[in-house]
C-alpha cells in the first residue's frame, strides 16, 4: 500500500504516536517481566532465500543509518522509509559477548503496535546473517508493510522482504506473521505479555550512546532526504520505541569525547536536542561509565533478575 499525499502520512505517524503515548507509563509498570524460549535451529533461524526473487530487508535501528549499512553491504540498495504494523520495536535484546554488554533494539510481534523504519534491495543477504548473528531472520507479511515516499513501484514484483527479530521471540513471530489480525491476540501494548519481552535496559545490560547515535543519525538523515516528513519521521523514531530507561544507570554516555560530541559524531548536538524533546526524563538520566563505579555495578548485578 501506497500513502499518496502528506495528509495520510501524517495521520500514520500521529497514530503511532497516540499509542506509544498512552502505553508510555504501563509499559514500563510490567518492564521485569521476561520469557525464555528454545533457541531456534540455524535452519529455522536462517531459512533459505529464493536466489530467483529480488531480496529486500527492513532496518529499523542500526541499518536505518546509511554509514552503518554500507559498512556490511556497500552495493546495498537506497533506503525508502516504511511503517511496518503488527510489530513492536523495543531496547529489549542483548549482546553475548564474554565482557561488557549492551542492550540492541529489535522487533517483537504485537498486532497493535506499529514502527517505522527503512526498506533496501541486497545481494547479500548472507552478510546480514552474520552481522545479525544475536538475531534471526523472519519473512515479512507485506499487508503489514507501508511505503512512506511518493515514489511508486519501487519494489520489484517478484520479490521476497526479511526483518532481524530476537532469537528468542522467533518462533513466536514465525508462527504469527502470516496471520491476519482478526486471527491474532489485541493485547495492546502496554498489556504486551511476557513471550513478547526478552530483557530490559539495567547497569548490567545499558543502552550505549554509541548506539543510540548511530540509530537516530539515520533517523534524522532520511527526515532530510525526504524533506516533506520535516522532523516527524525522526520523532516517530523515538516514539514507536519501547522501554527507554527509567533508572539511572541504565543508559551509559560512551562517547569518545561524552563532552566535546562533535569531534566524533558531527550531528551529536542535533540528537541530544531530539531526544531531550521526546523523553525528557530519560534523557536526564543518562550516566557516564566510571570505572571506580565497577566494582558497585558488579555488585549490583547479582542482585538484579535473571536475562
Amino acid at each position: 500500500m501506497m500513502m499518496k499525499n502528506n495528509h495520510t502520512l501524517m495521520v500514520g505517524l500521529a497514530l503511532v504516536s497516540i499509542i506509544y503515548s498512552s502505553s508510555y507509563i504501563s509499559t514500563h509498570a510490567q518492564r521485569h517481566h521476561r520469557h525464555q524460549q528454545q533457541l531456534p535451529s540455524q535452519q529455522q533461524c536462517h531459512p533459505d532465500f529464493d536466489d530467483n526473487k529480488s531480496q529486500y530487508i527492513i532496518g529499523y535501528g542500526s541499518l536505518i543509518d546509511e554509514v552503518s549499512k554500507r559498512n556490511t553491504d556497500d552495493t546495498a540498495g537506497t533506503n525508502y522509509p516504511i511503517i511496518l504494523s503488527g510489530y513492536q520495536r523495543s531496547w529489549s535484546v542483548y549482546g553475548n559477548l564474554p565482557g561488557l554488554n549492551t542492550i540492541f533494539l529489535t522487533v517483537t510481534y504485537n498486532v497493535s503496535s506499529s514502527f517505522n523504519g527503512v526498506i533496501y534491495k541486497t545481494i547479500n543477504i548472507i552478510s546480514y546473517d552474520i552481522r545479525e548473528y544475536i538475531y534471526c531472520r523472519l519473512k515479512v507479511n507485506e499487508t503489514n508493510l507501508i511505503l512512506l515516499n511518493d515514489t511508486r513501484n519501487i519494489l520489484d514484483i517478484n520479490r521476497q522482504i526479511w526483518i532481524y527479530t530476537s532469537k528468542r521471540s522467533h518462533d513466536s513471530n514465525e508462527s504469527k506473521s502470516g496471520t491476519t489480525a482478526s486471527a491474532t491476540t489485541t493485547t495492546p501494548p502496554s498489556q504486551t505479555t511476557t513471550a513478547t519481552i526478552l530483557t530490559i535496559p539495567s547497569r548490567r545490560f545499558p543502552i550505549v550512546q554509541s548506539y543510540v547515535d548511530i540509530f537516530i543519525r539515520g533517523c534524522l538523515n532520511i527526515s532530510k532526504t525526504y524533506k516533506y516528513f520535516d522532523d516527524s519521521y525522526a520523532k516517530m523514531c523515538i516514539s514507536s520505541t519501547s522501554y527507554w530507561p527509567i533508572r539511572r544507570g541504565e543508559w551509559i554516555n560512551d562517547r569518545i569525547f561524552p563532552r566535546r560530541p562533535l569531534i566524533y559524531e558531527p550531528m551529536a548536538r542535533e540528537v541530544d536536542q531530539l531526544l531531550y524533546t521526546m523523553i525528557p526524563y530519560s534523557f536526564k538520566i543518562i550516566s557516564f561509565e566510571r570505572s571506580d563505579n565497577n566494582n558497585n555495578n558488579n555488585n549490583n548485578n547479582n542482585n538484579e533478575e535473571g536475562e
